[in-house]
Formats: structure tokens, sequence, C-alpha cells
């Protein structure tokens, strides 16, 4: 799972020609299960292996935290690759005319597909 997305990330990132709408989406999905196997390994597996949390309570709290946010991140951006390729199917000819307009910058995906749905 990691050396696979680490993989897409470098190709996005080394491969200019790579970086069109969509392909963004599959680098933020990238990035999300990256983050979501480093911080789930990190933590779960001492867990596991003892049966027992040895690492303190406020580290336990951040892990949850960044567990979910993580795991959210990585559905949403599931969700927003589901949607844009409802938008190319069902709308071929205007594709590049519809509201998902993505930035580089990855984020600015995120925000303008939460502008579309009237959830910002």
């Amino acid at each position: 799972m990691v050396l696979g997305n680490a993989l897409v990330i470098l190709a996005l990132v080394v491969d200019r020609s790579l970086r069109t709408q969509s392909n963004i989406f599959f680098l933020n999905l990238a990035v999300a299960d990256l983050l979501v196997a480093l911080s789930a390994g990190c933590f779960c597996i001492p867990y596991v292996l003892k049966g027992k949390w040895r690492l303190g309570r406020g580290l336990c709290k951040l892990w949850l935290v960044v567990d979910y946010l993580v795991c959210t991140a990585s559905v949403f951006n599931i969700v927003l690759i589901s949607f844009d390729r409802f938008i190319s199917v069902t709308r071929a000819v205007r594709a590049g005319q519809v509201v998902l307009r993505v930035d580089c910058r990855g984020s600015k995906a995120n925000c303008t597909a939460l502008k579309y749905f009237g959830w910002c």
C-alpha cells in the first residue's frame, strides 16, 4: 500500500503531463492513503502486539484524531473521484466546463467541490 501510493505521488510529481484534473484527485487519494498507512501502522502495531496502549493518553487521543481525519479524507477523495467520473460520463461534451475546476494545490479542488454541493 505504501509503495503503490508513493509511486503514484512520484509519477505525478515527476511527469507534468500527468497533472490533469482527474489525476489530481488520484494524487489527493494517494496522499490520504499514505497518511492512513503511516498513522495507523506506526501506532496500531505496538498496541496490537502488546494488547494495551502504553504510549500515554495524549498520544492516544492524537492518534485517534489523526486516524479519523485521514480516513475521512480518503473516503471524501473517493467520493470526489466518483463525482468527477460521473460528470465525465454523463456530460462528456461539456466535462471540462463543469464546476470541478482543479488547482495543482489539491485542497482547492476539495473546496470547489464542497461549494458545488452547497457545503461551504
